[in-house]
């Protein structure tokens, strides 16, 4: 794609500031691990973390897939004004790319270095709802709404997999547009089990900033992964251990 036209082939982060996120997942794919089990220290600085960090690296210095630039949101404007063949993104998506004017699908993004297992970032939406007050029985009710009478529009308009099962398994949700060109794959990775959430940790942004950071100075050639990504690792262990 890069040598042959003048557009760009792919970006793994179309945003230039979540990283972690599909770190994590490439990570973890590979057979490495991200924190340690009582999530007290880091355990990406070695060969598996270093490895993903130099495949970020390489992206832009060695192939030319991208430009060494990691200004916020470019990954997604070249994408979308269509000088971007590829580029890994969340549900949401789908409705920025119904208002573009090409042509567009999606795939199971199972493709990094050194995988062994078919895995992809994933996260979801919580909703609180207080107990003990008075206000309880009208936040449950508002919740049932938001995620089940309002589910299908969660579905079909903002792109994502519903949490109700009555909407998420309804004819209406899948024979509409987002079913058949995105929902339908990502649901099949949600059942399949092959999604990895970020860790969750008293302050993610003990882990998140150091990593980000480190992986914008790699992706923008600021910086080594074999020097970025361990003194990421440390700084993520001190922040844990605070």
């Amino acid at each position: 794609m890069s040598s042959e036209t003048d557009k760009l082939a792919f970006s793994p982060e179309p945003y230039n500031g979540f990283y972690v996120r599909q770190y994590i997942a490439w990570l973890r794919g590979r057979g490495g691990s991200f924190l340690s089990g009582d999530k007290s220290s880091a355990e990406f600085g070695g060969s598996d973390g270093t490895a993903i960090g130099e495949f970020y690296g390489d992206i832009t210095s060695e192939w030319g897939w991208d430009q060494a630039d990691a200004t916020e949101n470019r990954g997604t404007k070249a994408f979308r004004s269509g000088d971007m063949a590829m580029t890994v993104n969340g549900t949401w998506y789908f409705g920025v790319l119904q208002e573009q004017d090409f042509e567009w699908g999606m795939t199971k993004p199972f493709v990094g270095p050194g995988q062994e297992t078919d895995i992809t970032w994933a996260n979801s939406h919580t909703l609180g709802v207080p107990a003990g007050t008075d206000k309880a029985q009208a936040a449950t009710e508002v919740a049932e709404w938001l995620t089940q009478t309002a589910g299908l529009t969660w579905g079909t308009d903002a792109g994502h997999l519903p949490a109700a099962s009555g909407v998420l398994e309804s004819d209406e949700l899948r024979s509409a547009t987002v079913w058949k060109k995105t929902l339908s794959t990502y649901n099949e990775m949600a059942q399949d089990g092959q999604l990895a959430y970020m860790p969750s940790t008293e302050n993610t942004n003990d882990y998140k900033r150091p990593v980000n950071k480190a992986i914008q100075q790699i992706y923008s050639g600021q910086a080594e992964a074999a020097d970025a990504i361990p003194a990421a690792a440390d700084e993520v262990t001190s922040n844990l251990q605070g």
